[in-house]
């Protein structure tokens, strides 16, 4: 045995010294490491197959299918059956028709599985609720409802009272009708969100735009000599386009302060708001192109010779379509990178988005059909983390894998003092993490919490142990203290260093 063997030897008996004895033997498991590049293991196996954005025809029938609108995963539409346009509800897996009626059943809203829309009754139009299980008629007059939107069972829409348009207000668990307006103008349009409303009113000469917080109180937001319209509202923030003299711009308020987003000689219009981030369609001097607002600054997130229009956002997500030289096809920016979901010879139109996923209706050759992007599912794991057992000054060398086919962002850690984490992004399919202790581990157990996250906000994560053993210690020599050996061996060999060994499959 070399001098220097010797050294390393002894360098780990004397530090064993002093590190509680937890067994000579241990029975966990060594996982083979898994290397990759990218699209194929080094061991020869291909990689799960991960389509981006697959979609999904949700109709195929000889019928039109427009206006779909999606939440958490759930899709309604407006569908001709063959004799009047009804309302059929996809769960995420079947498909049931909503209402079987004598008229025309059309622009559904849905929120938390609940659904609300106009049909077109015999002598104007009314204002209907799906609870999730039976449909109720919350208003019945002589005059025309409609536009109606709705969250959390609370429904707004615009009614008429007989010599302009108001706004009205219904709770579906106490059934009780909320007139919101009651004036001698036009009030339209009404957006909810956490039972606050807001929409514009004609007031005077022009429109303004005004907001309700849900019980008496009535705010007059904007009040200047050119019209303000098209409010959209999320978690009490309300953004809108308003004219300045020479063209419309977007203008957001944040229950505070007003903040005007654009400032050009080009019309900006469709703002949209979500957790304080507003995406809108502006004109560059030769086409409409899509903008969006982070909350600091703005991006162009198109620029191209066609246009680009009706944008829509979720989660810093926004969806749109666009004319791609020969049709309107629907596009996906994920927050880093755009995503054309759509690329065939007919129509495509009128996106809507949620978590990730998104719904339109496009053109199939003969009609109209609704069609849905696969739901955004967390990153999953390719190798599942077990826990891991070391001897004493062995190290960890353990690489974990996750898919994610929506775009993986980062890994965290809990313990980031004896631990490094070594990662390596691929766009494709997924990541992978090389997890390696930063220092000599002592003995004892490592709790770690272990968390894949992707772009949209979806995580996995797994919570296993690194436990580090010692060998017991060889039994002393009658007459001679153990310290006094070591201090011998030590003297006669010389103190090495600890060798650092690479982990192998066992």
């Amino acid at each position: 045995m070399s001098s220097t063997k010797h050294a390393t030897i002894l360098t780990l008996f004397l530090l064993m010294m002093a590190t509680p004895i937890l067994g000579s033997t241990h029975t966990g498991q060594h996982t083979p490491r898994i290397t990759f590049t990218p699209r194929e293991y080094r061991w020869g196996l291909a990689p799960p197959p991960l389509p981006f954005h697959p979609v999904t025809w949700l109709t195929t029938n000889v019928y039109a299918d427009f206006q779909p609108q999606i939440y958490d995963g759930q899709v309604v539409w407006a569908g001709d059956d063959g004799s009047n346009w009804e309302l059929f509800f996809w769960d995420g897996v079947s498909t049931t028709q909503l209402t079987l009626s004598t008229f025309d059943d059309m622009t559904p809203q849905i929120h938390n599985g609940q659904v609300t829309w106009v049909g077109d009754v015999t002598d104007d139009t009314e204002i209907f609720f799906w609870d999730g299980s039976s449909a109720v008629q919350p208003i019945d007059n002589a005059y025309d409802d409609g536009y109606p939107q709705i969250h959390n069972g609370q429904i707004v829409w615009q009614g008429y009272d007989g010599s302009d348009w108001e706004i009205f207000h219904w709770d579906s668990v106490s059934h009780t009708i909320t007139q919101v307006t009651d004036n001698a103008y036009q009030d339209e349009y009404p957006q909810i969100h956490n039972g606050i409303v807001t929409w514009q009113s004609y007031v005077g000469s022009d429109y303004e735009i005004c907001f309700w917080d849900g019980s008496i109180h009535t705010l007059q937001l904007t009040d200047n000599a050119y019209d303000d319209g098209y409010p959209q509202i999320h978690n009490g923030q309300i953004v809108w386009q308003g004219y300045d003299g020479s063209d419309d711009e977007i203008y957001f308020w944040d229950g505070l302060t007003f903040v005007q987003l654009s400032d050009n000689i080009y019309a900006d219009s469709n703002p949209q708001v979500h957790n304080g981030m507003v995406t809108w369609e502006g004109w560059d001097g030769s086409d409409d192109e899509i903008f969006l607002w982070n909350g600091t600054h703005t991006l162009q997130l198109t620029d191209n010779a066609y246009e680009d229009t009706e944008p829509q956002i979720h989660n810093g997500m926004v969806t749109w379509w666009g004319f791609d030289g020969s049709d309107y096809e629907i596009f996906l920016w994920d927050g880093s990178v755009t995503t054309q979901l759509t690329d065939n010879g007919g129509e495509d139109k009128e996106p809507q988005i949620h978590n990730g996923q998104v719904t339109w209706w496009g053109w199939d050759g003969s009609d109209w059909e609704v069609f849905v992007t696969a739901e955004d599912v967390p990153p999953t794991w390719v190798t599942t983390p077990t826990d891991q057992t070391l001897d004493y000054g062995e190290a960890l060398d353990y690489e974990l894998v996750v898919a994610d086919a929506y775009g993986f962002s980062h890994w965290t850690l809990n313990d980031t003092t004896h631990f490094v984490l070594s990662t390596t992004n691929y766009p494709s399919w997924g990541s992978t993490a090389l997890l390696t202790n930063a220092s000599l581990l002592a003995s004892g157990a490592y709790g770690l919490n272990l968390t894949a996250h992707d772009r949209h906000g979806f995580k996995v994560s797994a919570v296993f142990t690194v436990t580090v053993t010692a060998a017991l210690l060889p039994p002393p020599i009658p007459g001679f203290p153990l310290a006094a050996i070591a201090v011998g061996l030590v003297a006669a060999l010389g103190v090495g260093v600890v060798s650092r060994r690479r982990k192998t499959p066992r």
